[in-house]
């Protein structure tokens, strides 16, 4: 039986199927993705990757990830926690992120830089699997106090010298 840390380690050897929802047209900061676990719907992921807003100073040059899982099939419903997935799901669901990520970035030259956030608990679990997925994918993760910002540049994802 395979530890966490191989899963992790085969990151994007495997990945769940995932589609685009936002048109390929659209001129929104706002794109939303979707993985499709393939037997049970009620793991089915929400990705959304929202670019900064134009100052006047210019654009902004950075885009926010988040992923949460939906319960069912009514986005009214409150979004379930992930701790019931195993090793193997896990490292999928997060080799179908990482590929979303990347296709983004080959799409989207503007942006630099992408982030996401992981809030500490007190077994630090969560935050521990984003450090080292974020570590696997060439980023950098800087502690704030409450929560931990990673981040990863378009550079590091489609692998531009």
């Amino acid at each position: 039986m395979r530890s966490f840390i191989q899963y992790i380690t085969e990151l994007g050897d495997s990945s769940y199927q995932h589609f685009r929802v936002t048109p390929e047209n659209s001129t929104s900061h706002y794109h939303l993705y979707k993985i499709k676990h393939p037997t049970e719907e009620n793991k089915d992921i929400d990705v959304v990757i929202r670019h900064d807003s134009e100052t006047r100073n210019g654009p902004l040059n950075n885009a926010e990830v988040t992923f949460s899982r939906v319960k069912g099939f009514n986005r009214g419903q409150r979004y379930a926690q992930t701790n019931d997935m195993t090793p193997s799901e896990s490292s999928k669901v997060f080799g179908a992120i990482h590929n979303i990520m990347k296709e983004h970035a080959a799409k989207n030259p503007h942006i630099k830089t992408y982030g996401f956030s992981s809030v500490k608990d007190e077994k630090g679990g969560r935050e521990k699997l984003y450090k080292t997925i974020t570590k696997k994918m060439g980023g950098t993760s800087k502690d704030l106090g409450s929560e931990t910002m990673h981040l990863i540049t378009r550079k590091n994802l489609i692998g531009e010298e």
